[in-house]
Parts: C-alpha cells; sequence; structure tokens
C-alpha cells in the first residue's frame, strides 16, 4: 500500500482507470491522466471528474439534471444502527480480509455508507462515487471523491476489496443496471464483495404505495422512482459471475431529518418505526418465516440487503488483467 497519510484524499487514489479506455490513471498535479498521456481528467475542489464527454447520453443528464433539483440533501435517510448493521455484515463476508480496506460506494452521493466504512475499517482507500457534482461536495474529504457514471468503469479491474450500491442501482433501467453490476464485478478482485442495499419490491404495502399516485407523490420526489425485485438481481447477478453470500430483509431505522422534509412526514416515520420495531422484536422474522411456509413471493422488509462474492477462481471479463497495488 502506498504511503499517503500527509497527501489529500484525492491525490491518494491509486486503483483508477480510464471510463472511455479502462487504461490506467495516475496523478499528475491536479489531473490524473493515463501513461501514454492520452487522456487527462480533472482533480480540481478535491473532487476527480472522470464524466467523459463523449460518454454523456439522455440518461446521464436525466440524472445530473434530478439530483440538481432534488431538495432532499444534506441529510441521511437512516439512523446508525442500520449503518452498523450493514457494515457487521460486510466484515462477515470479508472474513479473510486482511491489510487496508479498499472500498468503494457506488452511487453513493454525499457517501454516508464510505464514511462509516472509513471509520470502522480505519481505511484511507475508501472511494465514493456518484454523477452529482453537488452531492459529492457535501461529502467529506478524507473520502476519496469520484463524479464518474458508474455504468462504466473507472476502476481498474481486481483493484477493490469490497463495493456496494446504497440504494442506488434502482435508478437504473434493467440493461444500465446489468452494466453497473458488470463492471463493479470487473473491479473487485477474486474473493471480493459487493453489497447491495435497494428497496425491496416484493413487500406489498411498498406496492401498494407505489400504485397509489396520491401517496406515492408524498413520499417520493422522483416520479420515475421504482423498486427492485431481489430475485431479478440476484438472477442478473449470476449471470455476471457473482455467487450470492448471503441476503436479508430489512425495516431501517429512517432518521427523522430525512423524514420530515417529506409531505407525509408523521404518518411515514410512524408506519415506518412500527416496521423497525418488528425487526427490533423479532417479529419480522416470524412473519417472514410465514410467508414462506405458505409459499408467498412477498418478503417482509422495505429493503433487501443482499452480499454477493466474486468467486476466487473468477474467470477474467474480456479487456481485464491483473492490477497490483502500487507500493
Amino acid at each position: 500500500m502506498m504511503e499517503h497519510k500527509n497527501l489529500p484524499a484525492y491525490q491518494t487514489a491509486g486503483c483508477l482507470a480510464s471510463p472511455v479506455s479502462l487504461k490506467p490513471l495516475r496523478a499528475q498535479g491536479d489531473s490524473y491522466v493515463t501513461d501514454d498521456g492520452g487522456e487527462q481528467y480533472d482533480a480540481s475542489g478535491g473532487i476527480i471528474n472522470l464524466l467523459s464527454d463523449e460518454l454523456l447520453d439522455e440518461t446521464a443528464a436525466h440524472e445530473i439534471d434530478s439530483f440538481a433539483a432534488n431538495p432532499v440533501i444534506g441529510t441521511c435517510y437512516f439512523r446508525r444502527p442500520l449503518f452498523k448493521k450493514a457494515i457487521s455484515h460486510l466484515r462477515r463476508a470479508l472474513d479473510t480480509q486482511t491489510g487496508e480496506l479498499r472500498f468503494a460506494e457506488l452511487g453513493g452521493g454525499e457517501g454516508y455508507l464510505a464514511r462509516r466504512v472509513a471509520d470502522d475499517f480505519r481505511s484511507r482507500d475508501v472511494y465514493v462515487c456518484d454523477i452529482s457534482r453537488r452531492y459529492l461536495q457535501l461529502a467529506p474529504q478524507t473520502l476519496i471523491r469520484v463524479c464518474c457514471d458508474v455504468r462504466f468503469g473507472v476502476f481498474q479491474a481486481g483493484a477493490l476489496d469490497a463495493a456496494a450500491f446504497w440504494v442506488s442501482l434502482h435508478h437504473f433501467t434493467r440493461g444500465d443496471a446489468e452494466r453497473c453490476l458488470t463492471q463493479a464485478y470487473r473491479a473487485l478482485r477474486p474473493g471480493g464483495v459487493l453489497m447491495l442495499f435497494e428497496p425491496n419490491r416484493l413487500f406489498f404495502p411498498r406496492r401498494m404505495l407505489m400504485k397509489l399516485p396520491f401517496l406515492r407523490k408524498k413520499v417520493y420526489f422522483d416520479a420515475a422512482e421504482k423498486h427492485l425485485s431481489v430475485h431479478d438481481c440476484l438472477a442478473v447477478a449470476r449471470e455476471i459471475g457473482f455467487t450470492t453470500a448471503g441476503v436479508r430483509f430489512v425495516n431501517p431505522p429512517y432518521s427523522w431529518s430525512f423524514v420530515r422534509k417529506l409531505r407525509a412526514a408523521p404518518l411515514f416515520f410512524a408506519l415506518t418505526e412500527a416496521l423497525h420495531l418488528c425487526d427490533s422484536i423479532a417479529l419480522s422474522a416470524a412473519i417472514g418465516a410465514l410467508l414462506r411456509l405458505v409459499g408467498a413471493r412477498a418478503r417482509w422488509g422495505l429493503y433487501f440487503l443482499a452480499m454477493l462474492r466474486k468467486p476466487e477462481n473468477a474467470e477474467r471479463l474480456p479487456g481485464e488483467r491483473d492490477t497490483e497495488r502500487q507500493s
């Protein structure tokens, strides 16, 4: 691991790659460049900008505009116990991990998960990647902040120990989500872990909410908001090459600082707190077991937390090559 404790975080990024050519990038002043000098990306303001004009399409432009207009900024959706639980599951999945963890939160916005990972694992090799510079500016400068489109590769192959889509993968179409998962697979080392924490489409109260426009508008700012089937996600992940290391269904504790920005704040907070209480007293586990017993496809939990692993003997994807850490 390279010595970087006295350098700004954005200058310590040792495993980035060009989103256009996948060539490795290295820091050069306030830029990141390929070894042949043919590509150069700005790194001013403490944020590495890997958004390429030739890759910006209508989907990317819509996402940038949506986040620019989103009024929910500067506040975390969830309370600390959820992050503690998620990191505990990540530690167990990385039971053979040694040395400093190299981790990336993909579509991470302000980097709330990345912050906890950096603190808990005592690592400075923690990245938060997002298409919105507005959100990245609120992430701590101790994280390596990368403005990019996570549908395209921005890490060298095999460079990461772990990565996560934390309430972010559901913003993509199925085809783009597959591209995101493929790039995450490529970026992980053999044995590396990908965490997915996403809204659970199989939770029937959530499905009812999504079908009632007058309630949906009170809870979601984005009219295109959608949720995911864990079965579909795992099927796509298996096709790419991932194995499943565990799946859990979670009713998380929301933060009031976030909920109060919703038009149905008191009702939403009361309902989510009631569901979280079900988790706390093990009632959710009993309900889930009952649903499985009667053969119901529904799953009891507002979100699913899935741990995926890149096999130790994983075959390389096209264009993939070994990546050694800088020493």
